[in-house]
This record gives structure tokens, C-alpha cells and sequence, in this order.
């Protein structure tokens, strides 16, 4: 942390104490004693200009505290930016959103290494940065990042949040191949159309190109969510990539999945790793002028169970207050809670979907805006 950061700090504490008094000789009300900064975005240095203008759409609602990078930490590191989220956090108690802007070549991220039956993967983690005051298993506070690297895809996420009609979340597609869609996804569908949800699924014909074609038209008639199942792009979601993705024009949803690499958001993490098929069906949505305006799920390793219940805690949760951040948080709760009460789970087990990085929530991230508002 840089010195000049404190010192703006005591400057503005300083102005603070003041402003009171001013205040009350013109007749106005002081300043809560107690005030707290309730939104927190810190960006890339080379992003700070265009993600001013997020901040400022965001003023009418929070107290906004914009920071770049470079005023937190004197070169990015992921230990030392969590330590001064843990500060900043104990500093400003009315704390409630946390958003990074920037790739992970200029906003740093955790690496965490999971031995699995098919050997060792290095998953990319922002959970960290989200578990700041209980240093538990479980997020404890609404994060998000946008992990874009440059201006023009910044300005065109921070568009369609901008953009964005909050609506309560009816029209579903559910979308994907194999095992994940034929067990999760009919599951799934069965449980959203019971609460009432316009749920569709859609079941691959074997052709992929016929296949995305069918997903594009299906999102351009207008949903609300997607979710998907299955592999991202290092597997079958790969056309989706360059020049083969369909053009989508429907209105901005919302994407989940709990299958593999779906949000994958860093760079390469082994020398053989083609960049174009490591980043993630979710981050390329993301990117899209007419994509998600939120992508929520796995960054890399998925799971055939645990991993897609967060999604029946996310629908579950919504209230007329939600803003996606703190749906986010019910979804990973009620995931965490599904694998505590399972009785047939051994102990082993249990600490395996607990505790390491084979625990969803340390393998989850919400790439977009965590204080989007979902209802008015």
C-alpha cells in the first residue's frame, strides 16, 4: 500500500471533520459520525478512466470509493491486495460490494493448485479477495470482477449494466450437452417451472454448429438467464469462439453454470494452453455487445452435482431487493449447505467439498457487476 493512499485518507478524514460545521451553519444535517463507503471498485490503472463512468452510474445508490491500483499497491500482488480489502473492509463496516476491474495480467488473482484423480489442475481464484472478515470456507462479502483489458470492452460492459432494464428473472434457457444436461439440466427444469419460472431446455442434435445456431435464436426471442452445462471452450464449447459465433441481438441475460472452464478468466497457466480456448464461454458472453451482462459459475474444474446446486439457491433467493451480488452469496450458501447435510458424504469427502479447492465456492466467480440491480 502506498503511502500517498493513507495520506488522501487523512486528508479526507480531515475534511470530514470539518464538514460537519459548515454544514450546520447553513442549515443543513451534518454527516453521520459513522459513515462507511458501501461500494468498492479498484481498476486497473489503464481502465481507471473509463470505469469512472460505473462509479459514477452507481453514486445515485452507494457511497462509491474508485481506486486505482496503483494508489493500493506499489506492483500487483494478490496477498498484499487481500490484506488491504481485510483493512479496508474493518475501516468502512458498511461494506457491501467489491468489484476488480482489469485481466489478470494488471489485477492480480489467486492460483491455487487441486490434486484430483486426473492429476493436478491450477485454478484461478478471486475467493479470497470475497472472504475478508471471517477467513472461513464461504464468501463473506458481494464480488465481482470484469476482467477486461482495455478500454473499448470495459466501455461496452459497463454499456449494457448501464443499459439494463431490472426486471425479475422469468424467462429461462437451459442449454448444454451430455450427462450434466440430461441429469442436471432436467432437474433443473422441473424445479424452475414448479416456482412458476418459463424455463425451456434445449437438447443438442449431435450437430454443433446446428446446435449453437439453435442456443443464439433461442436468446435472441429474449430470456432473462441461460444456463449451461457441460464443458466450455477448452472442450465442446469451442465454436463459440472467433468468427462461428452466431450473432446475438436479444436482450442482455444473465449466464450460469457449474461446468468446467465456463468462467474461466486468466491468462494461460501452462506453456501448451492456446489463450483462445482457455478463457471461458462466460468471459466471452461477457465481452459481447449483445451477451451476458453477467456470468456466474466455475472458473475451471466443474462437478456433475454439488456444483450446479448454487443455482437452485440463486433462484430460490430472489426478493425484491436482490441486487446479483448478494444472490450470488445465497446460491454459494445454499451449495455449501447441500454438501453439509448430505448424510451419505464421508468425512473425507466432506472436507474435500469443504475446505480445499475442490469446494465450489473457492472455484466460483461472478464476472460483472456484483451491485447490479435485479428489481427496483
Amino acid at each position: 500500500m502506498k503511502r500517498r493512499y493513507f495520506l488522501r485518507k487523512v486528508l479526507e478524514a480531515a475534511a470530514l471533520s470539518s464538514l460537519p460545521n459548515v454544514l450546520a451553519n447553513c442549515g443543513s444535517e451534518s454527516i453521520p459520525k459513522n459513515a462507511s463507503n458501501e461500494y468498492l471498485i479498484i481498476s486497473s490503472d489503464s481502465l481507471y478512466q473509463t470505469s469512472s463512468e460505473l462509479a459514477d452510474f452507481h453514486s445515485a445508490d452507494y457511497a462509491v470509493d474508485h481506486l486505482k491500483l496503483s494508489d493500493v499497491l506499489s506492483t500487483p500482488n494478490s496477498n498484499q491486495l487481500r490484506s488491504f480489502l481485510v483493512d479496508y473492509a474493518n475501516s468502512n463496516p458498511g461494506l457491501k460490494h467489491i468489484l476488480l476491474v482489469g485481466d489478470t495480467k494488471t489485477m492480480p488473482t489467486f492460483f491455487k493448485t487441486y490434486s484430483q484423480s486426473l492429476g493436478q489442475e491450477v485454478i484461478p481464484t478471486d475467493f479470497y479477495y470475497s472472504n475478508i472478515k471471517s477467513n472461513g470456507n464461504l464468501p463473506d462479502i458481494s464480488m465481482g470482477r470484469i476482467p477486461v483489458d482495455n478500454p473499448a470492452d470495459l466501455e461496452t460492459v459497463i454499456s449494457k449494466i448501464k443499459s439494463f432494464a431490472p426486471r425479475k428473472i422469468n424467462r429461462i434457457l437451459l442449454f448444454g450437452d451430455g450427462y450434466e444436461l440430461e441429469v442436471m439440466g432436467k432437474r433443473h427444469l422441473a424445479m424452475l417451472n414448479s416456482k412458476g419460472y418459463n424455463a425451456k431446455l434445449i437438447k443438442g442434435i449431435d450437430n454443433i454448429q446446428d446446435d449453437l445456431a439453435n442456443v443464439v435464436n433461442e436468446i435472441n426471442r429474449g430470456i432473462d438467464a441461460a444456463i449451461h452445462y457441460g464443458h466450455s471452450t477448452r472442450f465442446l464449447m469451442h465454436p463459440f469462439s472467433g468468427t462461428t459465433l452466431p450473432k446475438i441481438d436479444g436482450d442482455n441475460f444473465i449466464l450460469f453454470s457449474g461446468g468446467c472452464d465456463v468462467m474461466n478468466f486468466s491468462e494461460p497457466t501452462a506453456p501448451d494452453e492456446d489463450i483462445s480456448k482457455n478463457l471461458g464461454l462466460g468471459f466471452m458472453f461477457l465481452n459481447g455487445k449483445n451477451g451476458s451482462i453477467a456470468s456466474i459459475g466455475a472458473t475451471k474444474l466443474g462437478g456433475y452435482g454439488y456444483d450446479y446446486s448454487f443455482i437452485d439457491g440463486f433462484f430460490s433467493g430472489q426478493n425484491d431487493t436482490s441486487t446479483l451480488g448478494s444472490l450470488y452469496l445465497s446460491g454459494i450458501e445454499h451449495e455449501a449447505n447441500k454438501v453439509l447435510q448430505d448424510k451419505n458424504l464421508s468425512e473425507q469427502e466432506r472436507n474435500a467439498l469443504t475446505a480445499t479447492m475442490g469446494a465450489f465456492p473457492k472455484r466460483a466467480v461472478l464476472l460483472g457487476d456484483p451491485a447490479l440491480k435485479l428489481f427496483e
